[in-house]
C-alpha cells in the first residue's frame, strides 16, 4: 500500500493517536489458547497481533513522485485511517469489489507517542508502529 503526502519528513506523535485499521479479524485456537489476529485487505504477508505491531522492514524516507508536490510512503510503515468515516468508506469499497467478502471490519488502534508517522491526503496514516489494545474495540 502506498500513502501520498505533501510532507517529505515524518511527524512524531507527541501523544497516542487514535486511528482506524481496516482488516479482517480472526481467531485461532492453538494448544487450548485462543489467538486473535488481523489480516489487512491488501495482504502483504503482514499479520497484526494484539499489542505493539511494527513493520518487518526498516522505515524508508518518503520518495519524490512525478506528481509534484507529493511524496510516496511505502516500505516500513503500517497503514490506517485517522478518520472513522474514511475507514468505513474503504470497507464499503472492498465489499463492492467483492460482494462475497463481507468480513472486513474497522478496528481501533493507536499510534504510540514517540512514533514517526505520515498523514496522507486521503485521511490515511502510515506509522512506524501501531498498537492494538487487548480489549476488542471493533467499531
Amino acid at each position: 500500500m502506498c500513502l501520498y503526502t505533501k510532507n517529505q519528513k515524518p511527524e512524531i506523535a507527541q501523544e497516542d493517536i487514535k486511528v482506524y485499521k481496516v482488516m479482517r479479524v480472526a481467531k485461532s485456537s492453538e494448544g487450548g489458547e485462543t489467538v486473535t489476529y488481523g489480516v489487512p485487505p491488501y495482504f502483504s504477508g503482514y499479520i497484526y497481533v494484539k499489542g505493539l505491531n511494527k513493520p518487518r522492514t526498516e522505515s524508508k524516507p518518503a520518495k519524490e513522485t512525478t506528481c509534484s508536490p507529493y511524496y510516496c510512503v511505502e516500505e516500513g510503515y503500517l497503514h490506517a485511517f485517522k478518520d472513522w468515516f474514511r475507514a468505513a468508506k474503504r470497507v464499503t469499497a472492498l465489499k463492492c469489489e467483492n460482494p462475497h467478502s463481507s468480513y472486513y471490519d474497522i478496528t481501533e488502534m493507536y499510534i504510540p507517542a514517540g512514533t514517526t508517522y505520515y498523514v496522507g491526503d486521503d485521511d490515511d496514516i502510515a506509522a512506524s508502529a501501531l498498537y492494538w489494545p487487548d480489549k476488542d474495540k471493533n467499531v
